[in-house]
């Protein structure tokens, strides 16, 4: 058997505690002189030495922790010198991750970006990182975590970008505050970005543009919708978000307000229409807000067929029931269907709606007005008269949510309804299928065509900082063609060709109808538009 290692001596003397009568205790002790992370001692006030008095019930377990103590206070110092901070036991990776994720950025960020960071955190970042101490994670690590995501998702370069800087943040958060985690440094600063390649959107040419704008003036319903959102760059969002006193109109000589009533007597070349963009429309997945999810929406459960024999044979003799998809275990799905469902808590605790929720722009810079040309403001006159016939129709039926393009019931519109309108139209302009988002950027690009001021377009897209000029606004080919025209005509003595103008469509205005006689108006001048002096229901 070898001999076991010998211990380092210790720098005082423990010895064996006694009592009044000389007699000994059976408890050893000594007294231990301390010194700062300077190697100086620490003293009282009074100037007597500082000591540390250890006690144990025999002397190897005595003298055992007068070592431990003496490398605790050489461990100290040794960390002063080299600028390294003191270790404690900080929390585990993955613990970390999670509050991070649901006790800070929670109630800090919008919710379709702590959805966003929640995802990425759960699926890709927790399964395939390594679950250890804070300040034992290394470098390594997390290489290997962004090669298991790539191995995961060939051929796409967005999900290691998206998790190496979501993971990014909760590490620089958790190396902020070191005597929580541990994390006394930053391992991820070791690690390369990894990069992504996304196809940057190709907007549409003014040709393009003005052939959606015609195929939206043939649509039967909420035409107005796409020529002023599509014209005006607005986000999808923000367009469902309109309410009916969103929009006025006003004298084009002093800007003054046009009273309501007045709306059906005035010439539309004196007045301009004024959208004021304030709310944003988004989607909040529900929540369970009871205390048992799972019995819940046990009604809703969807299992595998349990039944066998001939049982089994009576009721599925045609063939089992396959329901889209099964249930797992324990599952605590159907949020929707509970009683106490709820979109979330606030910050204070109480729940929030879910569903279609409205909420302020992304930033203050989103809260605008847009002023309105003539045609633009004639299809949205037109939009109310025929909205409010829609709503004299729908009698108690109608919702009235108050937003001004509504379903026929007065309902706020379902986004992929409205993605689903905007692919028809592109299909009937011939188009090829995109985004409506993709609006904004044609928009953008139109007035960077016009050589507007950035100052203005900044404030008419509703941005806040340049950096937005350069990521929507692209370079078209009818910019290309007069930079050609332009170096042909300085260096080549070459003309530039005229563009041929390409006539619009005339505007397209169904006939107006007088409410309160409810007969057409046709014989009026055309430069007058015809509107009902409605009321309408606010909700």
């Amino acid at each position: 058997m070898p001999r076991p290692p010998k211990k380092r001596p210790i720098s005082i003397t423990v010895y064996e505690k006694r009592d009044s009568n000389g007699e000994p205790t059976g408890t050893w002790e000594g007294w231990l002189p301390l010194v700062d992370a300077d190697g100086h001692p620490v003293k009282y006030p009074n100037g007597r030495r500082n000591r540390a008095h250890i006690e144990a019930q025999s002397k190897e377990e005595c003298e055992d922790k007068v070592r431990q103590k003496e490398d605790e206070m050489a461990e100290a110092i040794m960390r002063k010198k080299a600028n390294v901070q003191p270790a404690v036991k900080g929390m585990r990776v993955h613990a970390w991750l999670k509050y991070w994720l649901y006790q800070i950025k929670e109630h800090e960020v919008a919710y379709n970006t702590f959805r966003d960071l929640r995802l990425t955190i759960e699926l890709l970042v927790i399964p395939n990182l390594v679950d250890c101490q804070c300040e034992d994670l290394k470098s390594s690590a997390i290489e290997d975590m962004l090669k298991a995501i790539r191995h995961q998702n060939p051929g796409t370069t967005d999900k290691p970008n998206r998790a190496y800087r979501h993971l990014s943040m909760a590490l620089k958060a958790g190396a902020a505050r070191p005597k929580e985690t541990g994390l006394w440094h930053n391992p991820i600063v070791a690690v390369k970005l990894p990069q992504h390649t996304s196809p940057e959107p190709v907007p549409f040419s003014v040709d393009q543009t003005k052939r959606v704008l015609t195929a939206a003036r043939d649509w039967p319903r909420n035409r107005a919708r796409w020529i002023c959102a599509w014209a005006f760059g607005m986000r999808p969002g923000e367009a469902l978000g309109l309410k009916d006193t969103d929009f006025w109109l006003i004298y084009h000589s002093d800007g003054s307000r046009v009273p309501e009533d007045l709306w059906h007597t005035v010439d539309l070349d004196t007045v301009l229409g004024v959208l004021s963009v304030n709310e944003n429309i988004y989607r909040r997945k529900w929540q369970h807000g009871c205390d048992d999810p799972h019995a819940c929406g046990a009604k809703y459960h969807q299992y595998a067929c349990p039944r066998e024999g001939r049982v089994h044979d009576r009721y599925h003799r045609d063939g089992c029931p396959k329901p889209t998809r099964f249930c797992a275990p324990g599952c605590t799905l159907h949020e929707a269907r509970c009683p106490q469902g709820h979109g979330g808590l606030a910050a204070d605790g109480t729940p929030m709606p879910a569903g279609q929720v409205r909420k302020a722009p992304k930033s203050a810079a989103g809260i605008r007005k847009l002023l309105l040309p003539r045609e633009p403001t004639a299809e949205l006159l037109a939009h109310l008269r025929q909205k409010d016939r829609e709503r004299k129709e729908a009698e108690e039926l109608w919702i009235g949510s108050g937003a001004l393009f509504a379903t026929k019931r007065g309902g706020i519109i379902n986004e992929s309804d409205d993605s689903a309108e905007f692919a028809e139209i592109l299909k009937a302009a011939g188009m090829e299928s995109k985004r409506a988002y993709d609006g904004r950027h044609g928009a953008a690009t139109m007035l960077l065509l016009k050589k507007v001021e950035r100052r203005y377009v900044m404030d008419f897209m509703g941005w806040s900082t340049e950096a937005m000029l350069k990521r929507y606004q692209h370079i078209i080919d009818e910019m290309r063609r007069e930079v050609g025209d332009a170096i042909g005509e300085l260096l080549f003595d070459v003309p530039a060709v005229p563009t041929p103008p390409v006539a619009p469509k005339p505007l397209a205005i169904a006939p107006q109808v007088d409410l309160a006689t409810d007969h057409a108006t046709d014989d009026l001048p055309s430069n007058v538009t015809v509107l009902a002096n409605w009321r309408r229901k606010a909700v």
